[in-house]
């Protein structure tokens, strides 16, 4: 006998009046992200009359796999998925099943939620065919992980930012519109900032800032410094450099110059000089107000507004699966008839495929930051990241990140500073912070190997 139990406290009750698209925006952070979970949600809407046990769910998870297990689960990592995530969206009924004397907790399609159940069920076959369309690239890096503090989930946040820069009609963006964007939709700036910054991080998405020194040019002039008296005995030696090299360009006839023009002649007369500074003599000339630079004054400028001045756009490794994967979150969330039951019968030619259902388990836990060292002694995983320095000279923490998923183990980036932060506790490996360019302002940590006195 089986019985339908009330949700647990930790599981909120589900509104039966829910949109369309609230029951999108619930699926898609509830199990969207995930192969694995895609995969058990497939599993048990398939057979929406039957009860699963943790047992029972486990044997059937495993008998998808064929005899070559992708992944070889512990007895209750399947219902974990329904107990953490598929039942608070409504996907899946919690009841209990007897087995002899005893009462076991048990899972199966949700009779009262029909509308979720479906775009689940056609969700879980769009998306698992595109994993195995893009066998390189996981939706849990592209959507991120679910646990996340505040009103809107990281998968919702990234479909969105995605979508901003898809439909944008070169290809990329300005960060700002793009935040605009996400702000019109209720996503509050910082969470998408935070979304950017991430991404950008795992280079999944790319941010170009444009220069503000090689966006404009100046127009010298006068070379000759025409500062008073105090002022000319005071001058600083960049400004001194620069002044020799707005002469030099003047006596090759230009009176218009760029920043790189500046930078090439300022060199010539003193090879080490600073970039950073030279920079700053170059903002003072084209500042009405600065009287550092009197000699130049601004000729003419591409961008007016500075927040447009940062640009994002989607990696071209990423940009086809990254698109593909809009297109199909698309036909989910507008529930077209057509496109609903067109997934649903893929869901079911993939469970139905053991070594493809093999393949998606395998690739769930080869990206799944959570589980990697998860079985392993943390001596092992330090060693591991520590071996990555031998004859790589510095690595900043994005360039572990990197080695690390590149070798099959990847770790989350917060694993890999604390990881980092511990081998330089132990003197195995020696830290400093460093711009990645002389004209840049912001600095990196760089972690390498000590030096062998």
């Amino acid at each position: 006998m089986v019985t339908q139990a009330n949700q647990p406290e930790a599981v909120p009750d589900i509104d039966a009046e829910f949109s369309d698209q609230e029951a999108f925006l619930g699926l898609l952070s509830g199990v969207a992200n995930h192969e694995a979970k895609l995969a058990v949600s497939a599993i048990i809407l398939h057979n929406p009359s039957v009860w699963f046990s943790a047992s029972a769910l486990h044997r059937e998870v495993m008998g998808r796999q064929g005899e070559h297990y992708g992944w070889k689960m512990a007895t209750r990592g399947p219902v974990g998925y329904c107990e953490a995530s598929l039942a608070p969206i409504g996907l899946v009924a919690r009841g209990q099943t007897a087995d002899g004397p005893r009462q076991l907790t048990a899972y199966k399609a949700n009779d009262e939620r029909p509308d979720v159940v479906e775009l689940g069920h056609a969700m879980s076959g769009a998306l698992l065919d595109w994993s195995l369309e893009f066998p390189d690239i996981s939706l849990q890096q592209i959507l991120g992980v679910t646990a996340k503090k505040g009103p809107f989930r990281t998968p919702e946040v990234r479909y969105n930012l995605y979508r901003a820069l898809v439909e944008h009609p070169r290809g990329d963006a300005s960060v700002v519109n793009v935040v605009d964007s996400l702000g019109s939709r209720g996503i509050d700036t910082f969470t998408s900032y935070q979304n950017v910054e991430a991404l950008t991080d795992k280079d999944i998405l790319q941010a170009h800032t444009l220069d503000i020194a090689t966006d404009m040019t100046l127009e010298i002039v006068d070379p000759i410094p025409r500062h008073d008296k105090f002022q000319a005995n005071n001058l600083n030696a960049e400004t001194v450099v620069v002044y020799g090299a707005l002469q030099a360009l003047w006596q090759q006839g230009k009176r218009q110059i760029g920043f790189d023009e500046l930078v090439t002649e300022s060199r010539v007369i003193s090879p080490d000089i600073d970039v950073a500074k030279l920079r700053q003599a170059w903002s003072s000339g084209a500042s009405k107000k600065s009287e550092n630079m009197p000699g130049l004054r601004l000729a003419t400028r591409s961008i007016e507004d500075p927040r447009q001045k940062s640009t994002l756009a989607i990696n071209p490794s990423y940009e086809e699966a990254i698109l593909e994967l809009v297109v199909r979150l698309d036909d989910i969330a507008q529930a077209a008839p057509d496109a609903i039951q067109r997934y649903i019968s893929t869901a079911t030619a993939i469970i139905n495929d053991q070594p493809a259902v093999s393949k998606l388990f395998a690739k769930a836990k080869a990206f799944s930051s959570t589980f990697a060292g998860q079985n392993e002694a943390p001596g092992a995983v330090e060693q591991r990241v520590a071996s990555l320095f031998t004859g790589h000279g510095s690595m900043s923490v994005k360039q572990v990140t990197e080695a690390l998923a590149q070798l099959g183990k990847p770790l989350s980036r917060g694993s890999v500073i604390r990881y980092l932060g511990q081998l330089t506790d132990k003197d195995a490996l020696t830290v400093s912070t460093e711009r990645p360019a002389p004209s840049r302002r912001r600095r990196i940590q760089y972690f390498s190997l000590p030096q062998e006195s």
